[in-house]
This record gives structure tokens, C-alpha cells and sequence, in this order.
């Protein structure tokens, strides 16, 4: 599984996130997440405000977006949770992202059964190219086989098209 560490807590990181809200779009999306919820249990929605705030924060910043410490602890102050319980949410799930990421953002699989079918080339091709690919737990339904090759043939076609894939199974293809 991919390293997971939180972006460090900087005098710089609170000025900038400090302030953290939600714009009123998404505050109404978050107040439809929760009212999903049955009384006692709004809680439960704080995977959905953690990808709300992940999207404001992309917004703002052009990019994926990520969530800083800051954010965090508004989601968490938002549904009166723990910071602590949000902030394993977070962690755990690598749909979130915990540091910076840029506009376009590659996460490859790194579980044996997609290095088995390729992902490892796929990691090494983005390497060579000077892209930053983040190898996470599987993208696909890992018991299916025909997901994992679906997911990886996709990914080897948008690499082709992007010009970074040069290997793939010993064929070697000139870069466009």
C-alpha cells in the first residue's frame, strides 16, 4: 500500500486553510448528506463531507484537491466529531488525499494480482517520464479478473495516447 502521511502542520498551512468553510454550494450538499441520516446518526456522513471539502479545496487551488489539517478539523467540527475519527477516515481511505496533489493526479495499483497484470510496468513507465504515480490498493474489484484487466488495459491506452507508456509486455513502442 502506498505510504500515507498527513502534509506537516505549518504556521503556513494555517494561515492559508485556517479559515476553511464551506462555500454555500457545498454547504447545502452537506447538509443533504447528513439529513440521509437517521437522527443520532449524522455522523455516518463524514465520508462525503470529507470529499466535499476535498473538491472545495481542489477548486480553490486548481488541482485534485487534498485535505489539510485545518479542513479536517472543520469536517470533524461540522459533524462534532473527534478530530481523531475523522482524521482515521481519512487516512484509511486513499480516495482522500493527504498532501498536495497537482492537476492531474495517477494512482496505480499496487496489489500482486494488478503486478501480475502489468501495473508495475505501468509504475515504471510513468517513473521514467518524470510522473508522479502513487501506487494505492486496487482501483478495480480485485476478485475479478476482468475488472483488473479492464482497469489496467485502460490505463496502458491513456497512457499510449499520453505518450508515456513506452514497455508493455517486451514490445517496445517509440514515444509520440
Amino acid at each position: 500500500m502506498a505510504d500515507r502521511h498527513i502534509e506537516p502542520d505549518t504556521p503556513e498551512l494555517r494561515a492559508r486553510w485556517g479559515g476553511f468553510a464551506f462555500t454555500p454550494a457545498w454547504d447545502e450538499k452537506a447538509k443533504a448528506a447528513i439529513a440521509r441520516y437517521p437522527a443520532g446518526r449524522q455522523r455516518s456522513a463524514v465520508m462525503a463531507l470529507l470529499d466535499f471539502a476535498q473538491r472545495q479545496v481542489g477548486a480553490d487551488t486548481r488541482t485534485q484537491g487534498w485535505l489539510p489539517i485545518p479542513v479536517i478539523e472543520y469536517v470533524a467540527s461540522y459533524l462534532d466529531m473527534p478530530v481523531i475519527r475523522v482524521l482515521e477516515v481519512a487516512t484509511f481511505y486513499t480516495m482522500y488525499n493527504l498532501v498536495p496533489v497537482g492537476r492531474f493526479h495517477v494512482q496505480v495499483c499496487g496489489t500482486t494480482p494488478c503486478m501480475l497484470r502489468g501495473s508495475d510496468d505501468l509504475l515504471a513507465a510513468c517513473k521514467s517520464r518524470g510522473i508522479s504515480a502513487a501506487p494505492t490498493v486496487c482501483l478495480a474489484s480485485v476478485g475479478d479478473r476482468a475488472g483488473v484487466r479492464r482497469a489496467h488495459e485502460h490505463a496502458r491506452r491513456v497512457l499510449e495516447r499520453r505518450s508515456v507508456f513506452t514497455k508493455h509486455r517486451g514490445h517496445q513502442r517509440a514515444a509520440r
